[in-house]
């Protein structure tokens, strides 16, 4: 079975004034920072229902991580099909913007190679190539850029898939990229088991990512007397 050429790596001729904000954005102390608008950005540190949304998907999906299993080797649950590679809150600089997506993805059909970082600056490395598929958990400090500068960022670049996770909301959406933006393809809450785009062969159990959110799961204690 054949499949299709890896898209070449997109070349990037950074003027002095971008090379100095990205190496600016990329050697801040703070991790939680991202470069939007030419600006320095400051993220909340993540929390704990946020961190645990961010695992819950990134365990989902975990075993489609890396090349397929050589010919007559043991066998994941992915089998041979559909493999990715995966991070979370990688430097990427995509679509005229500086982001680090919660969890992040590369079909390996489509780039047999883990995308290449750029170094720029005192070697200090983004990643360029555009992924296909990002999930964002919402929080307070993002939610609006989330579903503001990165959502057209992300749709300029040619980020195929767009998950957004909203936890107060206890919802998941799928969006599909179009040539204007994005549409839903497909929601879910904290009940459902079902199988969401682009992972087709992936059967998710929502209740993980809402696991924090959900009242059964605070519990006050009991006072002896």
């Amino acid at each position: 079975m054949s499949t299709a050429a890896a898209p070449a790596a997109p070349r990037q001729d950074f003027t002095p004034e971008l090379k100095q904000q990205i190496a600016a954005w990329l050697s801040h102390p703070d991790s939680h920072i991202e470069l939007l608008d030419g600006r320095l950005a400051p993220k909340s540190m993540a929390k704990l229902k946020h961190g645990g949304a961010q695992l819950a998907i990134a365990t989902a999906i975990g075993h489609l991580l890396g090349p397929a299993p050589t010919e007559g080797g043991p066998k994941g649950p992915g089998g041979g099909q559909g493999r990715w590679w995966l991070g979370m809150e990688v430097d990427v600089y995509i679509g005229g913007e500086g982001m680090r997506p919660d969890v992040v993805g590369w079909r390996i059909d489509r780039h047999p190679t883990p995308p290449e970082e750029v170094n720029v600056g005192d070697h200090l490395g983004v990643i360029v190539t555009p992924p296909d598929w990002v999930c964002e958990v919402l929080s307070k400090s993002t939610s609006a850029r989330d579903r503001g500068i990165k959502w057209k960022a992300y749709q300029r670049a040619g980020v195929e898939w767009y998950w957004i996770v909203d936890l107060p909301g206890g919802t998941l959406t799928v969006y599909e990229r179009t040539t204007r933006s994005y549409e839903v393809v497909e929601m879910a809450g904290p009940g459902d088991v079902m199988r969401l785009p682009p992972f087709a062969g992936v059967e998710f159990v929502l209740e993980p990512l809402f696991v924090y959110c959900m009242d059964s799961a605070i519990q006050q204690p009991t006072t002896q007397t």
